[in-house]
């Protein structure tokens, strides 16, 4: 079961009038609450690969009146794919988003590159095969290391629910 999005949104700790983005948005489950907690003056950006999903996501946005989102198409196992300036951000979430990829490195670089100094980074992530839904497990130990290595302090563990583990990293000031 994934994790409430009202509780993910509460553990990256969104302010208002913060610059967020979702890394590998999906169906935007996020969005709402992201939304809501940068308020009018903030900026939240779903990112993902999928157009339809973006397509899909925007659609909702606008039947539900958010109007604080933009919707970018990247690849994020390539370098700089989001196309946001350099410290632009002061969230990023990565929510079941490593358990899909090929090459996991390059969304630790372009969230480090696009968050601010003091930025923070939230990864939630199955610790436990996700059953029918494919992909490969990323270890909690690895995906901290691969926090690390990127330049992120040592990550402070989240509780997340079951089957799952989530951790907060920082960019150093």
């Amino acid at each position: 079961m994934l994790a409430h999005p009202d509780a993910v949104v509460n553990a990256l700790s969104p302010e208002p009038g913060m610059k967020v983005a979702d890394f590998g948005a999906g169906s935007a489950m996020h969005l709402p609450a992201l939304a809501a907690a940068v308020g009018p003056n903030g900026r939240v950006y779903i990112i993902d690969v999928q157009k339809d999903l973006l397509d899909r996501a925007r659609a909702r946005a606008a039947e539900q009146g958010i109007r604080n989102a933009d919707f970018v198409w990247a690849d994020l196992e390539r370098p700089r794919a989001t196309n946001l300036a350099d410290g632009a951000l002061n969230r990023v979430l990565a929510s079941h988003l490593l358990f899909q990829l090929d090459a996991a490195p390059p969304v630790f670089a372009e969230a480090f590159r696009v968050l601010a100094p003091g930025g923070k980074l939230l990864v939630v992530e199955w610790a436990t095969p996700p059953g029918s839904i494919g992909g490969k497990i990323v270890s909690e130990a690895e995906a901290r290391k691969l926090a690390t290595a990127a330049g992120f302090s040592l990550p402070s563990p989240v509780s997340v629910g079951s089957g799952q583990y989530g951790f907060l990293a920082e960019k150093p000031r």
